[in-house]
């Protein structure tokens, strides 16, 4: 086993963050604020966990979750996260499409981008 075996999410997660922004950089090297971009449509089951999940990750970011007109309780719990100093609700009143929420998430955010899709893009 590794070093980064050993380590808990939040750790890897610094790590790699580290070296994407900073390859060069010493490891205790202090990040860059990012935004992450997270749309979601219908995603009332699951979004509760996956906001908490990325707030606990130990980096200075800012979330930026984009409700793409969900019609299944999302936006109610998304309510609960919108006083957390770390956290952006935007909320589409109609599906637009995942380029629109990610292009709203874009426009609401301050810092540097980081998309969640695994085939997203890159800026």
């Amino acid at each position: 086993m590794d070093a980064s075996e050993h380590q808990g999410p939040a750790r890897q997660a610094n790590a790699l963050v580290t070296a994407v922004v900073y390859p060069n950089a010493p490891a205790r090297a202090r990040l860059a604020a990012l935004t992450v971009i997270i749309p979601v449509y219908n995603e009332s089951r699951t979004v509760d966990q996956l906001l908490g999940r990325v707030s606990g990750i130990e980096i200075d970011k800012q979330i930026v979750i984009v409700d793409d007109g969900s019609n299944d309780g999302t936006a109610q719990v998304l309510e609960q996260w919108q006083d957390q100093s770390d956290v952006e609700v935007v909320r589409h009143e109609r599906n637009r499409g995942k380029g629109a929420a990610i292009q709203n998430g874009a426009d609401a955010g301050d810092g540097p981008v980081c998309d969640d899709s695994r085939r997203g893009f890159r800026i």
